[in-house]
């Protein structure tokens, strides 16, 4: 019960705008490693002040279902979620950090995306 509350007077003491920033932060270190990359297609803007660490993206050429799992398998679990099904949306990968995300673990998903891209899902 200790550790809950100090981490509860951990984030009490970032703020609401210091989590905010924290959160910009873990999603502009990813994407700025991918965004020059043409097979990557973000589907919501990467530079939105309203999304705070929330991005979704697409490869092209893959199911981004099958990715999500191939991701999740991995054990990247950083708030990756498979895009909602939807009809006028096109499907990608949902990724959102947390604030206790670490930077190795964003490039590992990096490294992970990377690979997708240019070699595929393994079977």
């Amino acid at each position: 019960m200790l550790a809950v509350h100090a981490v509860l007077d951990l984030l009490d003491s970032i703020g609401a705008q210091g989590k905010y920033a924290r959160l910009r932060r873990l999603k502009r270190y990813w994407v700025s490693q991918v965004a020059n990359d043409p097979r990557f297609t973000f589907l919501t803007s990467p530079d939105s002040q309203h999304t705070g660490a929330l991005q979704s993206v697409e490869i092209a050429g893959r199911d981004s279902r099958a990715v999500w799992t191939h991701l999740f398998r991995r054990g990247l679990n950083i708030g990756i979620h498979p895009y909602v099904a939807n009809p006028d949306l096109r499907p990608g990968i949902y990724v959102a950090p947390h604030m206790f995300t670490r930077l190795a673990d964003l490039d590992r998903l990096v490294a992970a995306l990377k690979d997708v891209a240019r070699n595929g899902i393994p079977t």
